[in-house]
Parts: C-alpha cells; sequence; structure tokens
C-alpha cells in the first residue's frame, strides 16, 4: 500500500491559492504517496483537475460557524471525522487559526509560512496553480454573459474591478470607486470598447446608489459578482487586461492567471500576500499604520481603506496600461516603498534606510497594549 498523506485546507479562498505551490511541493517531496485533499465546498475548484491530488473531498461549508467564533472547532470536528472514517499514514493540517501570528515572527510570505507548516520550504516554484479547461469555460460564459463572450471574441480590453475584500477593513468605500471607473471609461486611457466588469462574491455587487452612478459615466459595466463559478471566473481572469481591487481571494485567483493587477493594501501587508502575477502594482495608503495589523477591527480608524487615494490607483492603472514588460513594484500612494522586518512587523516605508530603533519606538500604535519590546 502507498504512503497515504490527507492535507485538510478548508478557508478561505484566497489561503487556498496560496497553498497551491505547497501542495504542488508535497507531490515532488512523496512522489509515490497517495495525496488527498480535504477542503469547504466553496473552493473545490481551486484545487479541482489538478495532476498533484490522487483524491479530492469537500466538506460544508462552514463560513457561518466562522463567524459566530466556531472556526477552530469546525477544524478540528471535520478534521477528526475524516480521520476517522480512514486510516492515513500523515496528516498536513493547513489551516493557521492557530498559526495566525506565525508568519509575523519569521518574516516570510503567506505561503512560504505555508510551505513551512508543510514541511517544504522554501518553495523551490512560489507560483500559484488553478486548472480549468478554456474551451469549456467559454462556453459557460457565453451562455451566462453573451456580452462578455463576444467581447473576448473580438480581442478587447477587460478591465475587472473588485470592491471587496474579506472584511471591512479591506474595503473601498463605494463613492471612492467612482473616481477610478471614470478614469477606467475615458477612451484616452483605453478604447471606447473596453468592458469594465465587477467581479467578486454575491456580497461584492454594486449597491445602488454606486449602480447608479456609474451608469451615468458609462454603460460598459457588467456586474457578474456572485454569478460565476470560480472556474469561469479564473477563465476570465486569463483573458483579462487588469485587475484593480484590495488584497482578496479574487485577487489572489487573477495572480494564479498572471493577470496584471493594481492592488491595494489597508490592514495587511503588501509584501506578506503579494501577487504572484509578473505585472502587478500594489499601494498602501501614506496614511495608513506602516505596520499593518492584520486585525479585523480597529481603534485607530474607522476603515483603512478609507484611506486609500483613488488617484493614487489611478496612477498604478496607467503605470500598468503602459507598462508591457514584466515589473512587480510595490508603492506607498504613488512613489515606491521599501520593505522591513523588525520586532515581529513587517514594515512599509518611503525611504530606503530608517532608523528602524527609533522609528519603532515612535510609530502610531492601536494602543499601549500593542506595544512590541525592542
Amino acid at each position: 500500500m502507498p504512503w497515504s498523506i490527507l492535507i485538510v485546507k478548508l478557508m478561505t479562498l484566497g489561503d487556498c491559492i496560496v497553498t497551491t505551490p505547497v501542495i504542488r511541493a508535497i507531490r515532488q517531496q512523496y512522489p509515490e504517496a497517495e495525496l488527498t485533499l480535504l477542503t469547504s465546498e466553496p473552493y473545490r475548484d481551486v484545487f479541482a483537475g489538478s495532476p498533484h491530488l490522487d483524491h479530492l473531498l469537500t466538506c460544508p461549508p462552514i463560513t457561518g460557524k466562522w463567524a459566530k467564533g466556531f472556526g477552530l472547532h469546525a477544524y478540528d470536528a471535520i478534521t477528526t471525522q475524516e480521520l476517522t472514517r480512514k486510516h492515513y499514514d500523515q496528516l498536513i493540517p493547513l489551516n493557521t487559526l492557530t498559526f495566525w501570528g506565525e508568519y509575523r515572527r519569521t518574516g516570510v510570505s503567506l505561503a512560504d509560512h505555508y510551505a513551512d507548516m508543510a514541511g517544504v520550504y522554501p518553495l523551490e516554484d512560489p507560483k500559484y496553480e488553478v486548472i480549468c479547461d478554456p474551451i469549456a469555460e467559454q462556453r459557460r460564459l457565453a451562455n451566462l454573459f453573451p456580452v462578455l463572450a463576444r467581447a473576448l471574441d473580438q480581442d478587447f480590453p477587460i478591465v475587472l474591478i473588485h470592491k471587496g475584500g474579506g472584511w471591512g477593513l479591506k474595503v473601498l468605500p463605494d463613492h471612492q470607486w467612482l473616481p477610478v471607473i471614470r478614469a477606467l471609461a475615458h477612451e484616452d486611457r483605453l478604447p471606447r470598447e473596453t468592458q469594465i466588469v465587477c467581479v467578486g462574491g454575491k456580497d461584492d455587487v454594486l449597491a445602488s446608489p454606486l449602480l447608479d452612478d456609474v451608469r451615468l459615466i458609462t454603460d460598459r459595466l457588467v456586474d457578474v459578482a456572485g454569478l460565476l463559478s470560480l472556474k469561469t471566473l479564473y477563465y476570465l481572469m486569463t483573458r483579462a487586461t487588469l485587475f484593480i481591487g484590495a488584497d482578496s481571494g479574487p485577487m489572489h485567483l487573477a495572480s494564479a492567471a498572471d493577470c496584471p493587477s493594481v492592488v491595494y493594501y489597508a490592514v495587511t501587508s503588501q509584501f506578506v500576500g503579494a501577487p504572484q502575477s509578473s505585472q502587478f502594482v500594489t499601494i498602501q495608503s501614506p496614511a495608513s499604520c506602516p505596520a499593518p495589523c492584520g486585525l479585523v477591527q480597529c481603534q485607530t480608524h474607522e476603515l483603512c481603506a478609507r484611506l486609500i487615494d483613488p488617484d493614487h490607483l489611478i496612477a498604478g492603472i496607467d503605470h500598468t496600461l503602459q507598462h508591457r514588460e514584466p515589473y512587480q513594484t510595490h508603492w506607498i500612494g504613488d512613489q515606491p516603498s521599501y520593505h522591513y522586518f523588525h520586532a515581529w512587523e513587517h514594515i512599509s516605508l518611503p525611504i530606503p534606510r530608517p532608523d528602524l530603533e527609533g522609528w519603532i519606538k515612535q510609530r502610531p500604535m492601536l494602543a499601549d497594549r500593542w506595544h512590541v519590546a525592542t
């Protein structure tokens, strides 16, 4: 009997995508093993068709349990149930609820953190991997949204925007999207035939007041949020000209599709969960905390994403549209940012050689109890 390994990755969309190179590395480390992955039903399409897995199992969504604070118990119960159902020689759990702060201690990216959990660090190939049949997905897209399928057939530019972000502190307020959409609709920037497509989950649809304002700007916006499968959305991203949005699951899906991206970061680090596209600009507001906390609630700002300046997003869009060669760049505002790791903090600053010891003691914090000894 081959050595059997159970990999458990139940949440979330972005993190599931981030683990795809880890699964590839596990297969390389155990070429003869029987690999089974257990994931949550909403994320099945991330792993379906993977050549590195022998079996793919799913469980019902546990999002509601997460929201009620029972996420850890759900993880344990589902994993225990599968281990009771079948014998496995090895378990590789890739759920980070109990290891959430570990990447802050080590200073690695989120993907390398998962690789460390799986015993395959460092990753030889960090590229994300999602498998789809482009012919089948083009057919599905044509059945659902013929206007988009026709645009792809005629090689018209497709620009994707994602207004969600996973939790409130990452969501750009609706009114701040209006200048961005107005810039995208300007014919000096993109051809008249360009389709602007709102993507994401069912909670990411454009609210009625914003939609009414957008219709005064352009008649070329198509809202497909919550209406496409992950495979179909991934296919659309492989054909898109540009993705614009927050650090989120759809952003990581765009990275897997190698879609050029302009990504804003508020409460999360632009270096920990950076895109993997060959062309991207990440943007953090100069008014944001230089050491993002990653928290769900903040005592300093009511909404971190409110600090993002739409003009900086537009500058990132122009930079991306004007450059055809590969590039990967991080900005604070519209200027380059520099990454440092100090005292458990991923720090993004607009200066290349700061006095970190002095800066750390002076930096704004959420409250006194959050100060880190240096």
